[in-house]
């Protein structure tokens, strides 16, 4: 049987590293910890030496004895300091030896995880059950390897920053990628790399729409995008993104009541988008775990920039939608977060807007579902005139109420929308 993969020598490396530079503690505690550690007498002293820094205790190998007590024999005791002695360390080399401490861990957790399932899958072949459990495996061991990323010197991000900032003095408007609706990006600067928005209306008024439409815009910048869709099935989806292109009505499509002479844009149409860095997912039951995990692989092997979610309360389940919407919502920024991807994520609007005369969405209009306001950098909200007025001036208008913007200005925009193509796109009419 093959030995599981350990660095003992590194473990005592460090260790010796802590006693010879104890200033060196608080780099060290922020890349690993005791549970890190392979051998138990490693992991003893470790776990000692954090008791010690957390009492205001110099660390030295007297007081540690000491600090050890009975555990002193189970480590080895003098041997065990003997051998710490003869160990070559250079202080210099502690990245290094902090790194392969990390990776050996996670290999062990993998292999861990491996058998577990196996078994598992073994005891109770229950597929379902069986990518559930893969699921979250695959969730911890990510966590794992970027949980050291949280903390960052000002002086390693400074450099990064200037690139950044030169990038946008360069590019003055737009600190994200291009939603290709002017009036939006114009005010928003387009959607940012981590960031979460939400966009917000009762039903009818184009949730899907304005999400596909602004997708589709970016993958048509070469942007790879993914759309996880609970409500509409991938052949729906694909001839939609064929109407807004194609500027033929999605009626006629999906009859394929199409005149002739239009045959000759719908070809052109289909040969673009079916060139384009667009994934979708259909599922019905696919959890809001899953769909993070599938982001975090498609982010790897297609390098997914901005992901869309149609729509969030059909995620969670009947009873206590609240409580589950407040976990969905935080998975999603956590994922933002992690992957440095844009989410846009649908989402319906209670009943009460009905109630009012004015009948354009407030944010309050969102706070029966759980924590989706504080967790969105912005919220964006769809009231188009026309569907509570027939009679209504323009047909083909809808207003971009940005009702929150953790990053920049709040703004009502006025954008055209074609209801036979449902397409959303820009408008000659400017911001008011």
């Amino acid at each position: 049987m093959l030995d599981r993969p350990k660095n003992v020598t590194a473990e005592k490396a460090v260790i010796k590293v802590l006693l010879q530079r104890p200033t060196a503690y608080v780099d060290v505690i922020a890349k690993v910890s005791s549970k890190m550690f392979d051998s138990s007498a490693n992991q003893l002293v470790f776990s000692t030496l954090k008791r010690m820094y957390d009492d205001g205790v110099d660390f030295d190998q007297v007081v540690l004895k000491g600090y050890l007590n009975t555990g002193y024999d189970r480590i080895g005791g003098k041997n065990y300091f003997d051998s710490l002695e003869g160990l070559d360390v250079l202080p210099s080399n502690l990245p290094q030896y902090l790194k392969s401490i990390r990776d050996t861990y996670v290999l062990r957790m993998a292999i861990d995880a491996g058998l577990d399932i196996a078994e598992n899958a073994m005891k109770n072949p229950d597929p379902d059950a069986a990518v559930l459990r893969l699921t979250k495996y695959s969730d911890m061991l990510v966590n794992e390897l970027s949980s050291d990323s949280d903390v960052v010197s000002v002086s390693v991000l400074a450099g990064d920053m200037y690139s950044r900032l030169q990038n946008k003095i360069e590019n003055p408007g737009f600190s994200g990628i291009k939603t290709g609706i002017f009036e939006y990006d114009q005010v928003i600067g387009g959607v940012a790399a981590t960031h979460l928005i939400y966009i917000a209306a009762r039903p009818g008024m184009g949730k899907t729409s304005l999400l596909l439409s602004i997708l589709l815009n970016m993958a048509k910048q070469g942007i790879p995008v993914i759309l996880f869709s609970y409500e509409m099935s991938s052949e729906q989806l694909f001839t939609r993104m064929l109407a807004i292109e194609s500027g033929i009505s999605y009626i006629a499509l999906d009859t394929g009541n199409v005149p002739e002479k239009y045959l000759s844009r719908l070809d052109k149409a289909y040969m673009l988008v079916a060139s384009l860095p667009f994934y979708i997912a259909y599922t019905t039951s696919m959890g809001i775990d899953e769909v993070c995990s599938l982001t975090t692989k498609m982010v790897r092997l297609h390098g997914i920039q901005v992901a869309g979610l149609d729509y969030i309360q059909l995620l969670a389940g009947r009873d206590n939608q609240n409580a589950e919407l407040t976990y969905i919502s935080r998975r999603l920024k956590l994922s933002a977060l992690r992957d440095r991807i844009g989410w846009l994520a649908a989402s319906q609007l209670n009943r009460k807007v009905e109630m009012r005369e004015n009948k354009r969405p407030i944010l309050s209009d969102l706070r029966d579902s759980g924590s989706l306001e504080q967790d969105a950098d912005q919220v964006i909200m769809i009231y188009r005139d026309y569907m509570y007025n027939p009679s209504a001036e323009n047909e083909h208008l809808a207003e971009l109420l940005t009702r929150k913007n953790r990053h920049g200005p709040i703004a009502d925009l006025l954008v055209r929308f074609n209801k036979e193509t449902m397409k959303f796109e820009s408008s000659n009419i400017k911001e008011y």
